[in-house]
């Protein structure tokens, strides 16, 4: 009985615990990665993909005590400058 139960408690909390472990130490990069510049480049190909699946950007700025400005992807839902949800089209 009580191997079965230090089996059951292995097999029961070793994924658990790997999970925890896994997570912290991998969680860093997900939830601040690495900065790197926006090249020109980037841009470039990005247009380049946009063109093939039938999107292009749209400028666009929010006003919400301060001006955000930046540039969307027509085609693709999204967040409007009045605020209100809606399908770039």
């Amino acid at each position: 009985m009580t191997r079965l139960l230090r089996i059951l408690l292995i097999l029961v909390l070793f994924p658990a615990l790997l999970s925890v472990v896994a997570g912290w130490m991998g969680a860093p990069g997900f939830l601040h990665p690495e900065k790197r510049a926006f090249t020109a480049d980037m841009v470039r190909d990005a247009d380049v993909t946009f063109g093939q699946i039938g999107a292009r950007r749209e400028d666009f700025a929010v006003v919400s005590g301060f001006a955000f400005r930046g540039g969307g992807v027509d085609g693709c839902a999204g967040i409007s400058a009045s605020g209100e949800a809606r399908v770039y089209t």
